[in-house]
């Protein structure tokens, strides 16, 4: 059987069940003192992953995701998904998804943590904090992300 159609333990009721969890786990990291800016980055990346696999399921008509995209490249998740067009006609969406795209990656949970504190310094903590809780991130943001994943068809 070629490895494109084989199936493994992860459904779209998982990968969904999962977003919500890191979705939790970012917002508690986020907002706790101190906040842990790292980890949260790090999990709300793993949100996104599983929303697009969710949303890549979906497109192929498939319960469970092809062993294929066991993969962390967001562009090409995103690309698999059928989501390409329809994210990147929004602005405020596309540019979101970029700076998630640019910062965040599976190897982050080995940057050493002196970094996240000189970035800290530099205003990343406030940046991460500022933008995910107002919303600013576009639909990338925590309640934002929130309301897509909850409303949007493809994942349904």
């Amino acid at each position: 059987m070629p490895t494109l159609s084989m199936k493994t333990e992860i459904n779209r009721d998982v990968l969904r069940r999962l977003a919500d969890s890191r979705l939790a786990e970012f917002e508690t990291l986020r907002t706790a003192t101190p906040p842990h800016y790292a980890a949260a980055l790090y999990l709300a990346g793993y949100a996104v992953e599983a929303l697009l696999k969710c949303a890549i399921c979906k497109a192929l008509n498939h319960d469970e995701l092809p062993v294929i995209f066991h993969i962390h490249d967001l562009d090409v998740l995103l690309f698999f998904s059928g989501l390409y067009k329809e994210i990147q006609t929004d602005a405020a969406v596309w540019t979101s998804f970029r700076r998630i795209q640019a910062t965040w990656n599976e190897k982050l949970r080995y940057t050493d943590p002196l970094y996240w504190f000189r970035l800290d310094a530099s205003g990343f903590g406030k940046w991460v904090s500022g933008h995910w809780s107002t919303g600013d991130m576009g639909h990338w943001g925590t309640s934002a992300l929130e309301t897509w994943r909850s409303n949007a068809p493809m994942l349904q």
